[in-house]
C-alpha cells in the first residue's frame, strides 16, 4: 500500500525537506488538523 506525504501525521522541519530534496510535498488540510490537535503543526 502506499500512502501519500499529504495525508500522513508526520512532519519534517523545513530545512530537512531542503535537504531531501522534497520543498514541494504538503499536507492537506486533514492532516494538519490532525497535527494541530496534537501541538506539532508544520510552520
Amino acid at each position: 500500500m502506499n500512502v501519500g506525504y499529504d495525508n500522513i501525521q508526520f512532519t519534517k522541519a523545513p530545512n530537512v525537506l531542503r535537504g531531501m530534496g522534497l520543498t514541494h510535498l504538503a499536507k492537506n488540510e486533514k492532516a494538519k488538523k490532525q497535527l494541530a490537535e496534537k501541538g506539532m503543526a508544520p510552520e
